[in-house]
């Protein structure tokens, strides 16, 4: 990917909807990229897995749906309904999908019109490959 990309540096990348059918591998394989290549990352995704039968009767089938519940980094099940359920896990959807540790939350909060989605933007505080010193405010001195 790095080859295909040459020197290319991006002011937003963005994920919706996919991070949770990945394997989670895959998943930090392209937080990794951001991390290296991007100044912003905005990400809209389920903050779990669901077992609600409901939605689709599990129509692809029960194979289908293990295999669900495999992927992503978040995989606990939670009652999608359940608004209280969901707002625990944004912490640790927060955490899971921060590109580095160079990386602040700007903004989040849930993403409608799915009550189990939420959503988050992230900023680099470094340039990238730079240390804590070499940031945007480095020497600006105390606030």
């Amino acid at each position: 990917m790095d080859r295909a990309l040459g020197g290319s540096r991006f002011e937003l990348c963005l994920n919706i909807d996919s991070f949770a059918e990945m394997p989670p591998g895959t998943v930090l394989n392209y937080l990794d990229l951001v991390d290296r290549r991007c100044a912003a990352l905005y990400v809209n995704n389920p903050v779990g897995k669901y077992l609600e039968k409901e939605l689709d009767n599990h129509a692809q089938g029960e194979e289908v749906v293990r295999m669900a519940l495999a992927t992503g980094l978040l995989r606990d099940v939670l009652d999608i309904h359940d608004s209280r359920a969901v707002e625990a896990l944004a912490p640790k959807f927060l955490s899971s999908y921060r590109p580095g540790p160079h990386w602040e939350t700007v903004a989040d909060g849930g993403a409608v019109p799915w009550s189990y989605y939420w959503q988050a933007l992230y900023r680099r505080s470094t340039a990238p490959g730079a240390g804590p010193d070499e940031g945007p405010d480095a020497g600006a001195g105390p606030a």
